[in-house]
Formats: C-alpha cells, sequence, structure tokens
C-alpha cells in the first residue's frame, strides 16, 4: 500500500512539474515551438509569446517558421468579389528577443504578380494582446485571441504586377481569372488586408 502510494505520489509530483513547465492549463500558452525562449519555464502562462523561437540577426539564417495551419490572407472588396479576395499563406514565421516581436510572410503571386516576402516588428508588453508592428512594407495592427491572430495590415512601397498577376491565373476559369485580377487591381490602389492565422 505505501509503495502504491508513493507511486501515486510521483505521478502527481511530475503532473505538476509538466504544468509549471508549459506553463499551466491556460490555453494562451500553447504558442510553442522549438527553441523557445528561455524565460518561458518562469511564469510562461503570465507571457503567451514566451515560446516563441529566438529572433536572428539580419543576414543570417531566417528564424524557425511556426508550424502555422490555415493562415488566410484577405483583401477587402465589394460582395461580387469577396470568393476570390482570400489566399492561403503557407510560411507564416513569428520570433522574438526580449521584448521585441517580428512577422514574416509571403504575399501570393495569384495577389501581386511574384512571391513577395514582407516582415513587421515591434515591441510587446508580455500580457497584451494586441500589437502594433511596423517597417519599410508598413504596418499591421495584430490582436491575439488565445492561439488565433488577426492582423490588419497596410502596405507601403508595394509593387503589384497586374501582367504577372493575369499570367498567374491563366490556369484558372475565365471567371475566376477575372475576379482575381480584379482583386490586385484593388489591392494595388489601395494596398490593405487581413492576415488571419492560428498557433499551434
Amino acid at each position: 500500500m505505501t509503495h502504491t502510494n508513493d507511486i501515486k505520489r510521483g505521478f502527481f509530483a511530475m503532473a505538476c512539474a509538466l504544468l509549471v513547465a508549459c506553463g499551466g492549463a491556460d490555453p494562451e500558452s500553447g504558442a510553442g515551438g522549438a527553441g523557445g525562449d528561455a524565460a518561458g519555464g518562469q511564469g510562461a502562462g503570465n507571457d503567451p509569446l514566451a515560446a516563441l523561437p529566438a529572433c536572428v540577426p539580419d543576414g543570417q539564417t531566417e528564424p524557425p517558421h511556426m508550424d502555422v495551419a490555415g493562415a488566410v490572407y484577405s483583401v477587402p472588396v465589394p460582395v461580387e468579389l469577396e470568393a476570390y479576395a482570400s489566399y492561403p499563406i503557407g510560411d507564416v514565421s513569428l520570433c522574438r528577443t526580449g521584448n521585441q516581436l517580428e512577422m514574416g510572410y509571403s504575399l501570393p503571386a495569384l495577389l501581386v504578380g511574384k512571391k513577395t516576402r514582407v516582415s513587421f516588428a515591434g515591441t510587446v508588453e508580455p500580457t497584451s494582446t494586441a500589437y502594433a508592428l511596423s517597417s519599410t512594407d508598413g504596418t499591421a495592427d495584430c490582436q491575439r485571441s488565445g492561439a488565433a491572430w488577426t492582423c490588419t495590415e497596410q502596405f507601403t512601397g508595394l509593387v503589384v504586377d497586374l501582367t504577372e498577376v493575369a499570367k498567374e491565373a491563366e490556369g484558372l476559369t475565365a471567371a475566376e481569372a477575372q475576379a482575381r485580377l480584379d482583386v490586385s487591381t484593388i489591392f494595388q490602389g489601395d494596398p490593405i488586408g487581413i492576415l488571419d492565422f492560428q498557433l499551434p
């Protein structure tokens, strides 16, 4: 009986240790990936971004991509074009060094003519759910709700090549090709959009 109780106490201690290491049951602590900030071990539940990979200096290897599934970039358009104004994004990356957050991803060729990498950075408070990021590419105002992120973005100096967009759309039906070109034309005149993604 004593031996059984010792085993139960051992499992209980192990479970408690794991909960502490993972930031408890707080769903907002699940932003993790390999290579997280060492600070994540202390009070990760109070710092939901603690498990993001550390950023690397410019010119070195790009920060590790988070395993982000289902990221989508959407352009605000008239109702008749809404079905053609969303694009899957497969390379969203987030990293953090201290209180500096960096986010990057590629706008698709079907929207801008050629795959174009953009990035934003800014200072963040550990307990905040709103992040104002900016760069020479423009601005990204992000809101986080648990693992779900929504970033409203406005670009500056972005080149949209409509001729190349038309080439990218050649394999689509005539109706969709025209609609995609119309979306890109709107985006060219007013390069704003929304990036939605969810961290694992």
